[in-house]
């Protein structure tokens, strides 16, 4: 199955829709092998937390090809991102119009380790690394950050919380 381009946003049908637990974990891909004309088809939840352990642990994936095909709901379960400051995604990931949604993204959530924040939290790596994100629809991500600060003065807790509807990553 070859990445297609430009393609529209996939309806949020629940028959096309795979729901995830917050835990679950694929012990690897079911089809398609990584090229191109092949690439590794995303059809789960487990499978994309699959993909995000794999990368944090150092799989970089570089050259490898990744296609959703079907929508994943986060269920408003953490998501740990994808990629860290040490270890980076450098394959290419078509959404091909489907939508990941609901998911949450905050500190609180996250290992010491991992500090780069975003549904993908680091891409490419380096001037000649590089990896592509495309054909995928985001909705009700939540990114909450926060932030002990120490002034003069006081000692505060800061909050900032994002959300980013239906934003197309291209």
């Amino acid at each position: 199955m070859a990445l297609r381009a430009n393609v529209p946003a996939k309806n949020l049908d629940s028959t096309l829709t795979d729901i995830w637990d917050g835990t679950s974990t694929a012990t690897g891909f079911t089809y398609g092998n990584g090229t191109s004309a092949s690439p590794y088809l995303i059809k789960s939840c487990a499978e994309l937390a699959f993909l995000r352990n794999s990368v944090n642990s150092g799989t970089t994936y570089s050259g490898k090809y990744f296609q959703l095909v079907r929508n994943l709901d986060m269920n408003g379960n953490y998501w740990i991102p994808i990629g860290t400051t040490t270890y980076h995604f450098q394959g290419t990931f078509d959404g091909a119009g489907y939508v990941i949604k609901n998911a949450k993204i905050a500190i609180a959530a996250l290992t010491t380790s991992i500090d780069s924040y975003g549904f993908f939290g680091s891409v490419g790596g380096g001037t000649t690394k590089k990896a592509e994100i495309r054909n995928v629809m985001f909705d009700s991500i939540n990114i909450e950050i926060n932030v002990n600060g120490t002034t003069a003065t006081t000692t505060a807790q800061k909050r900032i919380s994002c959300r980013y509807c239906s934003r197309n990553i291209v």
